[in-house]
């Protein structure tokens, strides 16, 4: 403000001094019209030309000051400047060196370093923006300090992938402490091949070590991913887990809580991948035949024998068609079960199928066989007197197969379910007794 009215006085001196000739001439003509005035402001009236040249002096004294000042003040801000562009670079400098680049520090330290740059960062930008002012009134262009702005983009990058690098380690730790059987290898594939996209658009930091072991420990782990797809299956049953172990030489519980993503790598399977992918595709054959064997059992749990009445005491099968078709097709299965290299987890349950089967099968076609004989003598030895007269012994003996037959077809007719109908004690050694005797 000094300055400003220093420079506005100095530069209208002659206009101030033009007015002084119209005051001179206003005295002049009071003093001949012999008007009276004050002594006091006839005293300023003479007093004001050497008033005006102490003034003119002082102005000139002024003007040496404030170039004087002026320029102890450009000099700092010269100076200050000098000392911003060497704090710039010396945080350029040290960055070299001091920032995260490499995968040696923990996330959180990587986060209190790149936080101790950034603070130096704002405070040489703060520095630079108080000095704007000054430098605006000496007209001294404002510096782009390239060397601060480098550091700064760097530390954005790095913080960028620092982040990544944290949030891929709380993953590991979220899938590696939980328990192996709860974890949802989909999952884990999709998340671990979206970390392996977001790195992928940071290649432009390829050039730091840090970005170069994030890239290993994502690819290391998709190139386990079959492995523990393999292990989680749910075909893998105790005795595939059994084999894995043999073939490891060590002991564990796949069951535990203690058996995590962790304790598969502590075991180091992944060297063992190649027995586990056979192994686990082992395991999902069998499951196939685990289900077809379900299947079986399912559908002879209920499968019925087709009867009706026949006159007032008796029961007759009266189609078979069903039942034999699916006999055809069961043992069909069984059959092509036995020709495959996993049949020997299974040979006990299959045996006892097809024994079981072939069991219903023979059953039945006896039933059919003694149900036509019994039709045919029955219309003979039923009812005819002059038969029985005739044929005593085979009448009697008729007539003893006719009350087994009733018995039997009875019980049978009473449960109707094939499989437990056939299976009765006794039942087929009481059927093959009237065959021969009809």
């Amino acid at each position: 403000e000094s300055t400003n009215l220093q420079r506005t006085t100095q530069a209208n001196i002659e206009s101030i001094e033009a007015e002084f000739a119209p005051i001179d001439a206003m005295y002049a003509l009071l003093e001949k019209q012999e008007v009276s005035l004050q002594i006091g402001e006839l005293s300023m009236r003479d007093s004001l030309p050497g008033l005006w040249e102490e003034v003119k002096e002082s102005l000139g004294a002024a003007e040496g000051i404030i170039k004087k000042a002026k320029s102890a003040m450009k000099k700092g801000l010269q100076d200050d400047l000098m000392n911003f562009q060497a704090l710039a670079g010396q945080v350029a400098k040290e960055a070299t060196t001091g920032l995260p680049t490499r995968d040696q520090e923990s996330v959180a330290v990587a986060r209190a370093m790149m936080h101790e740059f950034e603070t130096k960062c704002a405070g040489a930008r703060e520095r630079l923006r108080r000095l704007g002012p000054g430098l605006e009134v000496f007209d001294i262009p404002v510096p782009d300090p390239e060397e601060l702005r480098e550091v700064e983009t760097k530390l954005e990058q790095l913080k960028g992938i620092w982040d990544l690098y944290g949030e891929w380690e709380e993953a590991w730790t979220e899938w590696s402490t939980g328990t192996f059987s709860s974890l949802d290898t989909e999952d884990l594939e999709m998340r671990a091949g979206k970390f392996k996209q977001r790195l992928g658009r940071m290649r432009e930091l390829a050039k730091w070590p840090v970005y170069s072991a994030l890239e290993i420990k994502i690819k290391n782990f998709l190139s386990t991913m079959p492995l523990i797809s393999d292990l989680g299956d749910e075909a893998m049953r105790a005795r595939h887990w059994g084999l894995l172990k043999t073939e490891v030489g060590k002991d564990f519980d796949q069951r535990s809580s203690e058996f995590t993503l962790a304790k598969v790598f502590e075991l180091r399977l992944y060297d063992h991948a190649d027995f586990v992918a056979e192994l686990s595709n082992s395991a999902r054959q069998e499951l196939k035949i685990e289900k077809e064997l379900a299947s079986i059992d399912t559908i002879w749990a209920s499968m019925p024998i087709e009867m009706a009445p026949y006159k007032e005491d008796f029961w007759k099968i009266t189609t078979t068609e069903d039942l034999f078709q699916q006999l055809e097709e069961n043992m069909g299965t069984l059959s092509t079960i036995k020709g495959s290299k996993y049949y020997k987890s299974f040979q006990a349950a299959i045996d006892g199928w097809e024994s079981r089967l072939n069991l219903v099968s023979e059953v039945i076609e006896l039933q059919l066989q003694v149900q036509r004989a019994w039709m045919y003598l029955e219309s003979i030895f039923i009812g005819n007197e002059t038969i029985k007269k005739s044929l005593p012994s085979e009448s009697a003996l008729f007539a003893q197969v006719n009350a087994a037959y009733r018995e039997k077809t009875a019980e049978m007719a009473e449960d109707r379910i094939a499989l437990r109908a056939c299976s009765a004690e006794g039942y087929l050694e009481d059927l093959t007794a009237m065959d021969e005797k009809l």
